[in-house]
């Protein structure tokens, strides 16, 4: 098996991590980026300024319920066995989602872009309009002992309350 036919592909729902988040960030092309990430935050108030910003232009944050999340999930798992996608992990909860997939040479995002549309239609009487953040970031897997790794780091977000695929791990 070819591990670097396989991706860990990481998205938010709209408004969740705009640029300036005190969680770190990147723009395109890293033209503006915070001194940090997530596991090792940016100095308090670093681009405050931009993160007002960006919040005063930001639609309505989407925050899916426990229903949603779990209809989107469902929606997308089934969306990626239809275009014969191969899944391997996902996990979903009220603003963010990981999926472990198998894309071969086909754009990562593009597959799970099809699959997030299914999920905006199946929601799309409670939710009207996007749902979903502008980007995605992909990381190609390594070796198997990385892919591994990245399944069981997905697989656990159940113990915070996502919802996940496969359930029983």
């Amino acid at each position: 098996m070819k591990w670097s036919d396989w991706v860990h592909v990481m998205t938010s729902t709209r408004g969740h991590w705009l640029p300036g988040d005190s969680r770190g960030f990147r723009s395109r092309a890293h033209r503006i980026h915070s001194s940090g990430d997530y596991r090792t935050p940016p100095p308090p108030g670093e681009h405050e300024g931009l993160h007002k910003h960006a919040r005063n232009l930001a639609e309505r944050a989407i925050r899916l319920t426990p229903a949603q999340i779990e209809t989107a999930g469902t929606a997308i798992a089934s969306k990626l066995a239809r275009m014969d996608v191969r899944l391997a992990a996902l996990a979903i909860d009220a603003v963010h989602l990981h999926v472990l997939m198998h894309t071969g040479n086909t754009d990562a995002v593009r597959l799970l872009g099809r699959a997030k549309q299914a999920a905006s239609h199946a929601l799309r009487a409670e939710i009207p309009g996007r749902i979903w953040g502008r980007s995605s970031h992909v990381v190609r897997i390594r070796s198997q002992t990385h892919g591994k790794q990245v399944k069981r780091y997905i697989l656990d977000h159940a113990e915070h309350g996502a919802w996940v695929f496969p359930s029983e791990h």
